[in-house]
């Protein structure tokens, strides 16, 4: 209890989103397009800036009364005596996990309750933790294991053969917030010397080898801050170093135990708020072998697809336009609807293809793929229609939205904003299954090409925007140089890369997503 906070909750009931958004009675597939449209409205009505409320806290010692805790505690005993999955629990275990009301700054005022009703029945037999994540980047859904491990959706083939395609997230190390003060934790033996704020926290417990096949990372530390009494490995997340594990330092050399696997790592002291790094980044390969990566003199030409790996679920999102179909018309009932071309093979992000029809038309449409609708059918990022303008040369067409008007907020208009992150998404409960553009009559054209991008994360290398690639040398990101994929490529090309060398790539036009990577035999190797 000491050191807790509680959430008021008055300071939530009284917040007028969350008034609006707990009056809502919709089904939940619903909620999120009712719930965008009814906030926008209270925004838009009051002329007020998109915010969202966190609460307030209050501390622990002042808010429980010892009715709440006698309760609890009765509760506590009840289940560790009666609940069939509670037998073999130790007294020391019930202290730790069964007792406590609470581990983080939660509202908690009768969730022992709720969750008593909820889990009653639980049959000690149907432990889903029967093997530990190994980290391998192979399609076995672990999200049972810990939230967001992997994707656990359907992989897709049909991604270039030179593309790398992630099926979970490594790894490195798996910490329990506790209720008790862990006398393991860096903040209770580091004294007076500084640490990371993540491990600040006193009640941070090292549970790694209970969800992971680990093993022990042993260093020898590079010269420097020698006088420092704890060392770190850090992992990179989309800008920096980031210390995920500790150690104490021991005439030069740490160990860092039940270290999760198939990770680059980066040895570092913690000084003045900053990472400084004691060596080479490393590969902690699947047998537990440590890999440096160290650039060499040899340089290299690259050729780079994407600056984040591609995810399964990018690959499901790209298979929604399988079947699909790009149609020209001239009569308003699109009657004379004529197929110019159907997505047979998995679109790999943003997709040109030429229109061979000579004819004039009004009606540009995509045409859905499945029918009955299916979830995710027309779904889709980027729509354009290119044709000759009356000065002979090639354009963007642009006339009125056509079709079905998309639900709430990803309405028709997102399909061609050229914003490639918005997304159209279709209303299920319109009859329209097709979206387009209604030239106007007079305006018909040659349709030349068609571009189009499927639902997206927008991390491939696109023809609009310019990168720079870094790699890393002496402790610090030293940039290759700048430059732009060449016109309906989809690749960036860069010269005299150091071979071997770790390497980011940043789109300079924006984005958050980027992973560190290393190039070998024509592919990146994303980490």
């Amino acid at each position: 209890m000491d050191g807790m906070q509680t959430l008021d909750t008055g300071s939530v009931k009284n917040d007028r989103y969350f008034n609006y958004l707990n009056s809502l009675k919709v089904p939940d597939y619903q909620l999120f397009s009712v719930a965008t449209k009814g906030i926008d409205s209270i925004n838009k009505a009051l002329n007020l800036t998109p915010s969202a409320s966190e609460g307030a806290y209050v501390d622990e010692l002042s808010s429980v009364s010892s009715e709440f805790l006698i309760r609890n505690i009765d509760s506590a005993f009840y289940v560790w005596r009666n609940m069939p999955w509670a037998k073999n629990v130790s007294f020391d275990d019930f202290c730790e996990y069964i007792l406590p009301y609470r581990c983080t700054g939660t509202y908690s005022a009768n969730i022992r309750d709720f969750f008593l009703d909820k889990y009653k029945i639980v049959d000690p037999k149907s432990d889903t933790i029967k093997l530990k994540i190994t980290n391998a980047n192979v399609n076995r859904p672990t999200q049972h294991i810990i939230t967001a491990s992997s994707f656990d959706v359907p992989f897709i083939e049909g991604t270039p053969s030179n593309v790398q395609v992630n099926f979970n997230r490594t790894i490195p190390k798996v910490y329990r917030n506790c209720f008790g003060k862990q006398k393991t934790s860096l903040a209770w033996i580091s004294g007076s010397e500084e640490i990371p704020r993540f491990f600040q926290d006193v009640r941070l417990k090292d549970v790694t080898d209970e969800y992971l096949e680990t093993a022990a990372v042993n260093l020898s530390l590079s010269s420097g801050l020698g006088k420092r009494r704890f060392a770190y490995l850090c992992v990179f997340d989309n800008e920096q170093w980031l210390p995920v594990a500790w150690s104490e330092v021991k005439n030069g050399r740490v160990e860092f135990k039940n270290m999760g696997k198939n990770i680059v790592y980066l040895p570092a002291y913690y000084e003045n708020d900053e990472i400084v790094p004691a060596g080479d980044p490393f590969l902690f390969d699947l047998n537990g072998n440590i890999e440096p990566i160290v650039g060499d003199e040899r340089t290299e030409e690259v050729r780079l697809y994407t600056k984040f790996p591609v995810r399964t679920y990018v690959t499901l999102w790209e298979s929604y336009m399988l079947g699909g179909r790009f149609q020209l018309a001239s009569a308003p009932d699109l009657s004379d609807t004529v197929t110019v071309h159907t997505v047979r093979k998995l679109p790999f992000y943003e997709t040109v293809i030429p229109a061979r029809n000579h004819k004039r038309y009004r009606y540009l449409i995509y045409q859905f793929s499945r029918t009955p609708a299916a979830w995710g059918d027309g779904w889709i990022s980027e729509l354009g229609f290119y044709g000759l303008g009356k000065n002979g040369k090639e354009v963007k067409l642009s006339g009125a939205p056509i079709g079905n008007p998309g639900e709430y907020p990803h309405l028709i208009g997102k399909l061609f904003d050229s914003i490639q992150y918005n997304v159209f998404k279709p209303d299920m409960k319109k009859k329209e299954r097709y979206a387009g553009i209604d030239l106007g009559k007079g305006n018909e054209a040659v349709v030349t090409k068609i571009k189009f991008m499927p639902l997206t994360d927008d991390n491939a290398v696109n023809d609009r925007d310019t990168y720079e690639l870094f790699y890393w040398e002496e402790n610090q990101w030293s940039s290759v140089g700048v430059n732009k994929a060449g016109s309906g490529v989809k690749y960036v090309t860069f010269e005299n890369v150091p071979g071997n060398a770790l390497l980011l790539l940043k789109n300079t036009s924006g984005g958050k997503q980027q992973r560190i990577f290393v190039y070998k035999e024509g592919r990146q190797i994303f980490w």
